[in-house]
């Protein structure tokens, strides 16, 4: 069984030029800024200055949620065993996160050495792309025909994330993702903003799944050739090793991924997601022991990020995905805000945060936290589905919240 007639060699996605987006999309509605002094039981600062805002939803949606899932697969001699379990592990997922009536998965992988072009010696392919699990004409399949294509999908992936092991051995996480994300012929060539992969859907929920057990984040000054530097977790972050105060002020992985995402999906708040599988059992002053620089990066962009030792067997593989899988669903079924919630009490108290059905005659409907709604911090509302069953075509979500706009 085919692809519905499409070739189960690598698919070519095409750079897709997008014009820029300035800045932040605007809220629907009206946004006022007001001073705010919050006081906490948590030591969690209070902003200088915060704002309301409202956003209006689509209170119907399409039944199908879209997750795109980026690998970002270390390729370099080490790596042979962790291949088979990841291509294990996940295949347990795929046989229940693929074969889902409700998601549309597609899948990219792209090896740790992309920064040094997108095909390599002998046309070594450091890109690897697969169908989505939801094709057109999916609906006209029969099930034992829509069965075959997704044991084929899974069959197919396996054999692609199966990089091999002769790939650089200076893993350089980082930057091959960027170069990946803005489609550059390598790295150190300028970055086009508006010119990028398309394969992340500007509807969908994203994951970026790095697996590898070495990385070379060596930076400790000029001296250091920017050829085996990679990129640091986030801007200013502090220069592992070095002297007191020191930090790495080039642009970090987390900085890049939220310009992209902001950019490439501009109609609702940030949403993706990085799943890390590490060596995270070596000594502190082992270099490059800890992954210094992706040790914090699912911290950094927190949602549903998670982190677990590379060193693991298939079924933690297996494990980490479907409990990553089941909260990046929930997450595609969620109305994401541009801006991260501010409730300094949340879940005991809930000062600003309002959540309505705006009907089509313009009556509304208050819903209430728990009974009618549950959030997806830091910025995701999600129905309850009896609620969700109650709104028709022409609805909307109108969501109120506050929000740290001080910086």
């Amino acid at each position: 069984f085919d692809y519905s007639g499409t070739s189960l060699e690598d698919a070519v996605i095409q750079d897709e030029v997008i014009p820029q987006v300035a800045g932040t999309p605007a809220a629907t509605g009206t946004s006022t800024s007001t001073s705010t002094s919050v006081t906490t039981s948590t030591p969690t600062p209070t902003p200088s200055s915060t704002a309301l805002a409202t956003e209006s939803f689509n209170a119907v949606t399409s039944s199908i949620k879209k997750i795109d899932f980026l690998f970002v697969v270390d390729n370099s001699g080490s790596m042979a065993d962790n291949q088979a379990k990841l291509a294990a592990g996940f295949e347990t997922f795929a046989n229940t996160f693929y074969r889902r009536a409700d998601l549309d998965i597609c899948t990219s992988i792209i090896t740790t050495d992309r920064y040094l072009g997108k095909v390599g010696p002998n046309g070594y392919q450091r890109e690897r792309n697969l169908p989505c699990t939801k094709p057109a004409g999916w609906s006209s399949l029969t099930s034992a025909q829509q069965n075959a294509y997704i044991d084929q999908l899974i069959a197919d992936f396996k054999t692609k994330i199966n990089v091999g092991t002769t790939g650089s051995g200076t893993e350089l996480t980082g930057k091959s993702l960027v170069s990946y994300l803005y489609s550059l012929t390598k790295w150190g060539n300028v970055i086009v903003p508006s010119v990028h992969t398309s394969f992340f859907r500007s509807d969908a929920v994203a994951n970026i799944s790095i697996i590898t057990d070495e990385n070379n984040w060596f930076y400790s000054g000029p001296s250091t050739s920017e050829l085996y530097n990679d990129l640091p977790a986030i801007q200013n972050a502090a220069v592992y090793n070095s002297s007191t105060g020191a930090v790495d002020a080039r642009k970090g992985i987390k900085n890049y991924l939220d310009d992209f995402f902001t950019a490439a999906q501009p109609n609702h708040g940030l949403s993706y997601s990085v799943t890390s599988f590490l060596e995270t059992t070596r000594p502190a002053n082992t270099v490059p022991g800890l992954a210094m620089n992706l040790t914090s990066l699912n911290d950094l962009v927190g949602r549903e990020s998670a982190k677990t030792d590379i060193e693991g067997n298939t079924s933690t593989f297996a494990s980490v995905y479907n409990i990553v899988g089941d909260a990046i669903a929930l997450r595609a079924a969620a109305f994401n805000v541009l801006h991260s919630i501010y409730e300094p009490l949340f879940p005991n108290v809930i000062a600003d945060l309002r959540v309505n059905i705006v009907k089509a005659d313009n009556s509304r409907v208050s819903l209430s936290y728990g009974s009618n709604y549950t959030v997806l911090m830091p910025n995701g509302i999600v129905l309850n589905q009896a609620t969700a069953n109650t709104t028709s075509t022409g609805d909307h979500i109108e969501i109120q919240y506050r929000y740290d706009n001080s910086h």
